[in-house]
C-alpha cells in the first residue's frame, strides 16, 4: 500500500505501514485506501496517455484533486504529457512548475524536439503544396506522406495528401488517410462516399 510519511490530521512522523497514529490515535487506514485509489488512477492516466485516449484521461484528471493521496507532482506530469499530446504548448509550460526537476527537464526537451517536427511538418507540407500545383503529384506524395509522419493530427496535411494520393492512384494511402480523417474528425465534403468510387483493396491473409 502507498506509504504515509505523516498523519494527516496532527503531522507527526510515521512509522512504516503504521495502521494508527501514535500520537492522536488517528485510523489511517482510510487514508491509505484514498492514496491507493489516487495511485491506480495516476497508472491508469498513463497507460491511457500511452494509447492517445485523451479524453478519459480529462476525466480522470477531473477526479484527482478530490482525493488527498494524489502526488501533485506525479499529476503535473501527466498534465504536461496529455497538453504536449494535444499540442496545447502553453498548458505544457504551466505544469512544468510543479512536476519534479528531471521530468520537467525530459518534458522540456520533448517540447522543444515537437516544435522542431512541426515546424518541419509545416515546410514538407509547403513543398508538398507547391508540387502538386506544378503537376508533380508524386514528389508531392513523397513530401506529404513526411509531413504526416511529423504531425499526425494535422487535417490539412491529411486533406492535401488525400487529394494527391489520388491523382497518383495510390488507393491504398487513400484509404487510411480516409481513416485518419475520419478519427480527426474532419473528412472532406466531396469525399463523404469516396470508398465507394474506390477499387476494393484485398487484404493481407493472416498467418
Amino acid at each position: 500500500m502507498p506509504a504515509l510519511d505523516a498523519c494527516p490530521l496532527c503531522r507527526s512522523t510515521l512509522p512504516a505501514a503504521a495502521a494508527q497514529c501514535p500520537e492522536c490515535g488517528a485510523d489511517l487506514r482510510p487514508y491509505r485506501d484514498i492514496a491507493a485509489l489516487a495511485d491506480r488512477y495516476l497508472k491508469l492516466a498513463r497507460e491511457l496517455l500511452s494509447r492517445g485516449e485523451t479524453g478519459r484521461v480529462h476525466h480522470i484528471l477531473a477526479q484527482l484533486p478530490q482525493l488527498s493521496g494524489a502526488d501533485n507532482a506525479e499529476l503535473a506530469e501527466i498534465r504536461a504529457r496529455l497538453a504536449l499530446g494535444e499540442g496545447d504548448f502553453h498548458g505544457v509550460e504551466q505544469a512544468l512548475a510543479a512536476c519534479e526537476p528531471s521530468a520537467a527537464a525530459a518534458l522540456s526537451a520533448e517540447v522543444a524536439q515537437r516544435r522542431r517536427d512541426l515546424a518541419k511538418a509545416r515546410e514538407l507540407y509547403n513543398h508538398g503544396l507547391a508540387a502538386a500545383r506544378a503537376g508533380d503529384h508524386n514528389l508531392a506524395a513523397r513530401y506529404l506522406q513526411d509531413a504526416a509522419a511529423l504531425d499526425p493530427a494535422d487535417p490539412n496535411i491529411w486533406g492535401l495528401k488525400l487529394k494527391v494520393d489520388l491523382k497518383c492512384r495510390y488507393f491504398q494511402r487513400c484509404y487510411a488517410d480516409l481513416a485518419v480523417l475520419d478519427d480527426l474528425a474532419a473528412r472532406p465534403p466531396e469525399f463523404y462516399n469516396l470508398e465507394a468510387l474506390l477499387p476494393a483493396i484485398a487484404q493481407p491473409r493472416a498467418g
